[in-house]
């Protein structure tokens, strides 16, 4: 008796390789487009004490101001996030502002919540991609 068996597994294994790192620099600067997206429309509402109200428009408007930051180093491919304006973090985080630092401003987080969401979703997507090829 002989038993033969098939290894399906390592060219499907060798193609996801090949394809997934040359997907990551797209997966990355898609992934910081959505995360924008995200924090702009938390931005921009009232003020229901959830996000930071909408005023001026500068926070908002300085979400990922230059548009996505890839940066590549060897094989790691890193999306750089900026909200560029000085009370950015002090709406994110919560803390003393104003003059003499007199005023208590409570944490509205838009940009942290909007990661979550944005990597959520991705997550999934990872997975989908992941178990194609053994199906």
């Amino acid at each position: 008796m002989s038993i033969k068996i098939k290894d399906n597994v390592t060219p499907k294994l060798k193609k996801f390789t090949t394809e997934i790192s040359g997907n990551a620099k797209d997966f990355i600067y898609d992934t910081s487009v959505e995360w924008k997206k995200s924090t702009q429309m938390k931005l921009g509402g009232t003020s229901s004490g959830l996000y930071p109200a909408k005023r001026t428009g500068n926070l908002q408007s300085s979400v990922n101001r230059d548009g996505p930051q890839i940066e590549q180093t060897g094989k790691i491919t890193t999306g750089i996030l900026t909200v560029d304006t000085e009370y950015a973090t002090i709406q994110e985080e919560g803390g003393q502002a104003g003059r003499y630092l007199a005023t208590k401003i409570p944490p509205r987080p838009y940009a942290t919540p909007s990661i979550v969401e944005v990597w959520a979703k991705k997550l999934k997507e990872i997975g989908k991609y992941i178990m194609e090829p053994f199906k």
